[in-house]
Order: structure tokens, then C-alpha cells, then sequence
């Protein structure tokens, strides 16, 4: 009841689509910020790089990841099957990016594979802090700001199909 609920508010689809964006931002700033209390309060803890690199890190991946969730919710239409289908997603693409297991042995498919899912981008990212190589910041940007035009696309997409049901 996506499109009931957006004639109800009397906002169009774009606006629907930016509060929801913004809903997104601010709780990957939420999430990230109990992770950094943790964080700076925690003893010895060392990731390797600066704490707020890692929390930068997580941040954007976290945005990622929320306005997913998003666009998942909008195309399903129910709250528990997009909370559902999100941490499937989540799960398929760690596993495909490696995070679980290396894929190192694994197929020609599973490496292509592994190179669409964004962990697997931010993997790479943290290799290069981890050595110095501060062009990871222009990387893990261009990133996040891909995965993040290609979801809100298919979020815009997913609406205009919810108006044309409607």
C-alpha cells in the first residue's frame, strides 16, 4: 500500500522517495553512532586503520545497505517480507562477496559475481587503508554513490510500477 499511502500524504513520488532516503541517512548516522560510542569507549581496540576510518567505512556501507531495505520494502509492500528479503540479500551478497569464506578457489562465476557485491568493494577499501593508500576514499565514494543511484533508480522504477497497479 506504498502508492495508497502517498495519495494519502498528498506528496509526490520523488518526495516519498527523498523522506525515505533521508529516513535512511539518518539511521546509518544512528547506527554509526552507537557503533563509535562502543567504539571509543572500548580498550584496545585496533582495526588496523583509524577508528574513524573504520566508522566511515561502516557508515557508507551501512547507507548502502538502508536505503536497500528501502527500495526492497517498496517493491514488496510488506514490512516483514522487505525485512526479510533485505537480510537475505544481505546474507547472498556477503557470502558471494567473500566475507564468510575466501573465494579464491571458487569459479570463474562466483569471482565475477563477487566483484557486483559492494562488501566485496569495501573489502578491497580496507586493503588499501590498511597499506596507506589514501585513493581508497575516492573509490569507496564512487562506490557507494553507484550502488546508491542504482537502487534509488529501481526504488523510482518500483514506484511508478505501484502507481500503475494502482
Amino acid at each position: 500500500k506504498v502508492y495508497t499511502r502517498i495519495m494519502l500524504s498528498k506528496v509526490g513520488r520523488y518526495e516519498y522517495l527523498l523522506s525515505k532516503l533521508l529516513m535512511s541517512v539518518l539511521i546509518s548516522v544512528l547506527q554509526t553512532g552507537v557503533m563509535a560510542v562502543y567504539m571509543f569507549l572500548g580498550k584496545n581496540m585496533d582495526f588496523g586503520i583509524a577508528k574513524t576510518e573504520f566508522l566511515l567505512l561502516v557508515f557508507l556501507l551501512g547507507l548502502i545497505f538502508n536505503v536497500l531495505s528501502l527500495v526492497v520494502g517498496i517493491l514488496i509492500g510488506d514490512a516483514m517480507g522487505a525485512n526479510y528479503a533485505a537480510f537475505a540479500i544481505w546474507i547472498v551478497s556477503a557470502l558471494l562477496a567473500g566475507l564468510y569464506f575466501p573465494i579464491e578457489g571458487s569459479s570463474k562465476v562466483i569471482k565475477a559475481m563477487s566483484y557486483l557485491m559492494p562488501q566485496r568493494w569495501f573489502l578491497k577499501g580496507t586493503e588499501m587503508l590498511l597499506v596507506g593508500d589514501t585513493s581508497a576514499y575516492a573509490m569507496i565514494g564512487c562506490i557507494t554513490i553507484a550502488y546508491l543511484v542504482i537502487i534509488l533508480c529501481i526504488g523510482a522504477v518500483g514506484l511508478k510500477m505501484k502507481e500503475s497497479e494502482a
